[in-house]
């Protein structure tokens, strides 16, 4: 991923996170999956980043189903648009 596209996501993501569009951890999760994508080791350690992979999806707290959710996105370099339909 290059530095335009990473700025550009991470601007919108905060965008959306600042418009109210999905709860704040959800938009956290996707900073720093995005982050770690770009950065590797020198975002967060190694067992940090599995921790925040597998975060299940029926976890019992919803902030953490949406931080997980968002991590994973932003890991996998997704346009932060595809987080807006997240519930």
């Amino acid at each position: 991923m290059d530095d335009l596209i990473f700025l550009d996501y991470m601007k919108r993501a905060d965008a959306f996170r600042e418009t109210g569009k999905g709860v704040r951890s959800l938009w956290m999760g996707y900073r720093n999956g995005l982050r770690r994508r770009r950065f590797g080791d020198e975002f967060g350690t190694e067992e940090q980043h599995r921790l925040r992979l597998n975060i299940s999806g029926d976890h019992p707290d919803p902030s953490h189903r949406a931080y997980g959710a968002g991590y994973r996105a932003g890991f996998r370099g997704e346009d932060p648009a595809t987080l807006l339909n997240h519930s």
